[in-house]
């Protein structure tokens, strides 16, 4: 009977009827620097419109205040890393 249980479950990554589920999007700390970059070289280059320079403005910035929130806390995990190696 247990057997049977087995069989009807789905397989982690499919549905009930079989389909293969696709895998959820992902995005990185380096996706949102290329971001970033992005977007300091769009404004570099001028190519935003005057009224769309507060919209593109505030995403820059709660992006890279975002950037540097993770940061700073990858860098403290390293170093605590390196002192429990000693």
């Amino acid at each position: 009977m247990a057997e049977t249980d087995q069989a009807t479950q789905p397989q982690p990554g499919t549905t009930q009827s079989g389909e293969q589920v696709p895998p959820a999007p992902q995005l990185t700390v380096q996706d949102m620097i290329t971001l970033k970059s992005a977007i300091e070289l769009g404004t570099q280059r001028g190519a935003w419109r005057a009224n769309e320079l507060t919209a593109v403005g505030s995403v820059y910035e709660r992006l890279s205040a975002f950037i540097t929130s993770i940061m700073p806390a990858k860098e403290e995990n390293t170093d605590q890393g390196e002192k429990s190696d000693d």
